[in-house]
C-alpha cells in the first residue's frame, strides 16, 4: 500500500509547480485520510506521509 501511495503522490506532483494559493483538487489528489478525535481535532494525511494537525481553538 505504502508503495501504490507514493506512486500516485509521484504521479500527482511530478512538474507541479509551487503553490501560490490554496488548490482544493490538488489537495485532494494527494489525500489519504483524515482522522476526526472525540476533541474534534482533525489529523489531515496525505498520500506522502505529511500530516497536518487541526485543533478547534474555540472555548
Amino acid at each position: 500500500m505504502e508503495g501504490y501511495r507514493a506512486e500516485k503522490f509521484i504521479e500527482y506532483t511530478d512538474g507541479a509547480e509551487p503553490l501560490t494559493e490554496m488548490d482544493t483538487d490538488f489537495m485532494l489528489k494527494t489525500l489519504d485520510h483524515i482522522k476526526v478525535f472525540e476533541d474534534g481535532t482533525l489529523l489531515v494525511v496525505f498520500l506522502d506521509g505529511t500530516e497536518i494537525e487541526c485543533k478547534n481553538e474555540e472555548k
